[in-house]
């Protein structure tokens, strides 16, 4: 609040110093501001005084809200989309199953967004980022289902087929769904 009464005058000064000479006496140049910003500022004022200000600090946090979990669900889709394309070939594990490092590289990603927001955020809007990344996980695992499926009447490797299936395993058994 400070700061913008300071800027204020400072825009006071220059309107008085370089803009007014500009004009004709018979224009007050600084009263003309002065009526501009007074005018301006009532209109911000008079949409406060219309609803409560928690009402408008809600709408706003929300805003801002939609607007990051929108970012982190844009931001899963991408990098698993990336991890997805990757070249990458299959791994057997230690009981003889294929399997590749996917699960863990988007378990590594879903982990560090809630590291994330467990700094900044608790109870509900936390769980609302948690919803979303795995919401974001979901959305894209159906999306390789459906990818996978379509190939499979083209295609006979069973190695891939496996990786998959293992792939999806371990990421249901990691993210607890």
């Amino acid at each position: 609040m400070l700061n913008n009464a300071s800027n204020l005058l400072l825009d006071l000064e220059y309107v008085e110093r370089d803009v007014a000479p500009c004009f004709p006496p018979s224009i007050d140049a600084v009263q003309v501001f002065v009526t501009s910003y007074n005018s301006a500022l009532e209109v911000q004022v008079g949409k406060y005084r219309s609803g409560t200000v928690s009402d408008v600090l809600d709408q706003t946090a929300n805003l801002v809200m939609r607007l990051y979990l929108d970012g982190i669900q844009d931001q899963i889709h991408t990098w698993v989309t990336n991890i997805y394309n990757r070249d990458e070939e299959a791994v057997v594990g230690p009981s003889g199953e294929l399997h590749s490092t996917r699960p863990n590289d988007i378990m590594n990603i879903l982990s560090s967004q809630i590291t994330i927001a467990q700094e900044w955020l608790s109870g509900g809007l936390l769980a609302r980022v948690v919803l979303t990344c795995l919401t974001a996980l979901m959305d894209q695992l159906k999306a390789r289902a459906l990818r996978f499926a379509s190939t499979l009447t083209t295609t006979t490797d069973i190695e891939a087929l496996c990786s998959f299936i293992n792939d999806t395993d371990v990421l249901q058994v990691n993210s607890g769904l």
